[in-house]
């Protein structure tokens, strides 16, 4: 028996995602155990299926940011479920599709125009100087520990 679950994440736009497939594997007396064959080793659980495959979206997103910062090479192309059937080690799993938008994942750097005061350009780039950084590293790393900063108060 083949169940398909489709399960699409609220934030993403359906035109920008690629649908992954993940084994959902349930023993007796645990939570509900995720696999993502496309993403070798990247794994998750939850109590509720949908918790499962809410922690699957972000075990992806994880594994692809420390494949990317430890120097690996991510290859975004989904897998057949009918091809991961014949696993063995897939076998009797719940299979479900998961939205990912790979575009979140792009560091092409992009030319942007911002405006700021002169005092603060300068006291930049003089910051940025004493660590041996770019103007644009400098906004960068300031930026994402921002953010990193915020989504840990919130979360």
């Amino acid at each position: 028996m083949l169940l398909l679950v489709l399960f699409e994440c609220r934030d993403t736009t359906l035109f920008a995602t690629m649908k992954f497939p993940v084994a959902i594997h349930k023993d007796e007396g645990s939570d509900y155990g995720v696999s993502v064959p496309d993403f070798s080793g990247c794994h998750s659980s939850g109590d509720t299926i949908e918790r499962a495959l809410t922690n699957s979206i972000v075990a992806i997103e994880l594994w692809v940011e420390s494949t990317v910062e430890s120097g690996g090479t991510v290859t975004f192309k989904a897998s057949t479920i009918e091809a991961l059937r014949a696993t063995p080690e897939y076998e009797g799993a719940i299979w479900a599709l998961v939205d990912i938008d790979p575009a979140q994942f792009d560091a092409t750097p992009e030319h942007v125009s911002i405006s700021l005061p002169r005092f603060v350009l300068a006291q930049i780039d003089q910051h940025a100087e004493t660590r041996r950084e770019t103007r644009s590293g400098f906004l960068l790393r300031a930026a994402l520990n921002a953010i990193n900063g915020d989504a840990a108060h919130h979360a």
